[in-house]
């Protein structure tokens, strides 16, 4: 193992010492490495935020790209989840490499796409402050994960780089009409470019893409049943917050490549998208009668 490991610490939410701390980078005996050079310069400085982030790998390939900025943040994470399903991409090459170097990385394996609401019940065994649930699509800016700890406890909401506000009545929000969409698709929609970008903190009826908690919440989360498990993992997530907790659901503040929740806004068209599949707006219709009928959750133009 490249570097010598020592036992993590636990308690405060923002620890004082790195996971880094004492680690000394030494290159393999056989003068091969993957992993790129960037990384073994670690600051030693670095904070280490009391976060487990959980990413899972089906069919992109964009594991290793996702590693790399989720290292390079300005506050490093307690530890890395990653979900492998089936065996679509080669990965484990990959994984392998980065767990040499950073043994708070984890592989957890399965040959059954659990799908979207896989992570969320993975994500019950966490025994960290926070979890961040990332979509395979998403590559973070480097002041992405700091800022998410500050707003989360700020504002006690659960954060998300990009998000929907439902036009009142409209159980079909995310399907395409014309006029108006930028108002209700935030985080995405300013100016149809390569990242999320967000004037302000903004309130949301629910999040995209990425979603950071604090770890309790969870608990709201399975507290009420799914109306499918289709898809609408989002939707659920900050209904029961909502319902439950009165947690709200903000999209943060970007306006540059550094605070940007997604700087890869492109990887998310691909044929594997979830909003271009079959019934991917019928699914979600059911999904939000089901909140709003059955679970008295009111969005915000709704009240």
């Amino acid at each position: 193992m490249i570097f010598n490991f020592l036992k993590k610490n636990s308690g405060n939410t923002e620890k004082e010492s790195s996971v880094f701390d004492n680690y000394r980078p030494e290159r393999p005996a056989n003068g091969k490495l993957m992993v790129p050079l960037k990384l073994l310069n670690i600051d030693e400085n670095k904070k280490t935020v009391d976060v487990t982030v959980i990413i899972n790998v089906w069919k992109r390939p964009h594991i290793e790209e996702q590693l790399f900025h989720l290292l390079t943040q300005t506050v490093f994470p307690r530890e890395i989840w990653i979900l492998y399903y089936e065996n679509h991409v080669q990965a484990d090459e990959i994984i392998k490499t980065y767990q040499q170097v950073f043994p708070f990385i984890h592989l957890i394996r399965s040959d059954k796409n659990l799908k979207y609401f896989g992570r969320f019940t993975i994500a019950v065994n966490t025994t960290t402050t926070y979890t961040w649930l990332m979509d395979d699509d998403v590559i973070p800016g480097e002041e992405w994960l700091a800022n998410c700890v500050e707003k989360c406890t700020g504002l006690n909401s659960v954060i998300t780089c990009t998000g929907r506000i439902i036009p009142k009545n409209d159980f079909k929000p995310e399907k395409w009409k014309m006029g108006g969409r930028y108002k209700h698709f935030i985080g995405d929609e300013v100016n149809g470019g390569s990242m999320n970008l967000c004037d302000e903190d903004t309130q949301v009826d629910y999040g995209c893409n990425s979603y950071f908690m604090k770890s309790e919440w969870l608990q709201a989360y399975w507290s009420i049943w799914p109306a499918t498990f289709g898809s609408g993992e989002d939707i659920h997530l900050s209904a029961t917050c909502k319902v439950q907790l009165d947690v709200n659901t903000y999209v943060l503040k970007q306006d540059n490549i550094h605070n940007s929740g997604n700087i890869k806004r492109s990887y998310g068209w691909d044929h594997n998208a979830s909003w271009k599949q079959k019934n991917f707006i019928d699914i979600r219709e059911k999904v939000l009668r089901y909140h709003i009928e059955q679970n008295n959750w009111a969005p915000l133009l709704w009240k």
